[in-house]
């Protein structure tokens, strides 16, 4: 089985704290953990540190109410633009407005994607548009501290 971690994580998590407290009242880490490992999945590295990075980094999942004790939270799917297509509107964009080539921060180029109005999919549009530009060598050139050349 795969081994959860990050917003996979959060997201089983999100899954079982429903099932768990309807009311959103809020539960402990050691809750949100007993009832994962439960439902079959398993968690990549330390059990309780990955699962907490995990609800910490899921804003749009989770709520912190109190020390270790989270608060569900309803989410939306969000549609838009992903893989390819989102590369595509990248690249337009970063030559629109980076047309010298020095490099665009990562955030501004998605800021400009959703003024252009596309919407990016996902809870966490920086993230997705943050990884498709690493994994798009041929397209991206990696700066560093979030800036990319088009190429």
């Amino acid at each position: 089985m795969l081994e959860l971690y990050g917003d996979k994580l959060a997201s089983v998590a999100q899954d079982e704290a429903r099932k768990l407290d309807p009311e959103r009242k809020g539960l402990h880490i050691s809750v949100i953990e007993a009832a994962v490992l439960a439902s079959g999945h398993t968690i990549r590295g330390d059990d309780r540190v990955t699962l907490g990075s995990a609800l910490n980094g899921a804003h749009h999942r989770f709520d912190r109410v109190g020390t270790g004790t989270w608060v569900w939270k309803e989410t939306e799917s969000i549609e838009g633009l992903t893989a390819s297509a989102l590369l595509d509107e990248a690249y337009l964009t970063a030559k629109r407005i980076d047309p010298e080539r020095h490099g665009v921060h990562y955030e501004v180029l998605k800021d400009a994607i959703v003024t252009d109005g596309a919407r990016i999919a996902g809870g966490r549009p920086g993230n997705t548009l943050f990884t498709v530009l690493k994994g798009a060598k041929q397209w991206f050139e990696a700066l560093g501290d979030g800036f990319f050349r088009w190429r």
